[in-house]
């Protein structure tokens, strides 16, 4: 089956990355823009990719061969066919996830910490840079690395099988760190009780879930104690600090720290940012994946 496409949105005939678009419907699809020859292949879940020549257009950019059409103008897209006339479609941002990539024997997936599904990887883009990155930093082959990145999920074909399948589409690695677990690695405070935290010193834990161990920094003094995470439940238990004393604001950084760690209940991981709450599902802090 052909698919006509025609789309609403600014000219990218010169971006690399693949670009998803999500339509009034609900339905959604996404196109990979090429330069050399100026082409755009458009991918509409459960369709075969189709790549369509760039030409002339009066306005946006307009890709056709005469029976699919896609026309780009913006941020809004449409495909117009025969088959397929999906209108007013607009370009979806790139998000942000935290999880464990492994790579081993030329395939690789990604785990999302915030959902648990398990994605292949799509080896372009911002892909090389995570390869690199997890053979320099892994334990061992085929052990997994906590890594947060900039992508998409996208619909595409799988290196076997005709089915087009949800694959994450890397535009950028933002951190990368040991870890067979989410939780695995150093995070660094970003906010206490809903307020943004500028420490005069770095406010960081790191985790080692298989000992369910953490220790980190307070801002002034060092820690360290145990922790129990089971599902969405989590606690901290025996933590214990050094006692030195610091001037100006770090020690009231640090009490309030301390009491924000005895207070939580529950986490979770969402858009590249740990999440500690209480029992009443209040967040009492945040940390970003060095």
């Amino acid at each position: 089956m052909r698919i006509a496409a025609g789309v609403i949105v600014a000219s990218f005939a010169a971006v690399a990355a693949p670009v998803q678009y999500t339509c009034p419907s609900g339905e959604t699809f996404s196109v990979e823009f090429r330069t050399q020859p100026a082409e755009a292949v458009v991918h509409v879940p459960g369709k075969p990719a189709i790549t369509l020549p760039q030409v002339e257009s009066a306005s946006g950019a307009r890709y056709s061969d005469g029976f699919t059409t896609f026309w780009n103008k913006g941020f809004e897209a449409m495909i117009a066919s025969g088959t397929v006339n999906l209108a007013g479609c607009l370009e979806s941002a790139a998000a942000t996830f935290t999880g464990l990539f492994v790579y081993l024997a030329d395939s690789a997936h990604f785990t999302d910490c915030a959902t648990g599904r398990r994605y292949p990887v799509a080896m372009r883009d911002g892909y090389p840079e995570l390869e690199r990155r997890y053979l320099e930093k892994r334990a061992g082959p085929g052990e997994p690395l906590a890594v947060t990145v900039s992508g998409r999920i996208l619909e595409l074909p799988p290196i076997e099988g005709p089915a087009a399948v949800p694959s994450l589409v890397v535009e950028r690695l933002i951190a990368a760190g040991p870890g067979r677990h989410c939780l695995d690695g150093k995070w660094i405070l970003t906010t206490l009780a809903g307020s943004a935290v500028n420490a005069p010193r770095p406010v960081f834990i790191e985790f080692l879930a298989r000992e369910k161990r953490a220790a980190g920094a307070a801002g002034c003094n060092r820690f360290g104690g145990q922790f129990e995470a089971e599902g969405s439940k989590f606690s901290f238990a025996g933590i214990a600090a050094t006692k030195m004393f610091c001037p100006g604001r770090a020690m009231e950084i640090e009490d309030r720290f301390f009491q924000a760690l005895g207070r939580t209940a529950a986490y979770r991981i969402a858009g590249g940012e740990l999440i500690l709450a209480d029992a009443e599902e209040r967040i009492v802090a945040t940390f970003r994946r060095e």
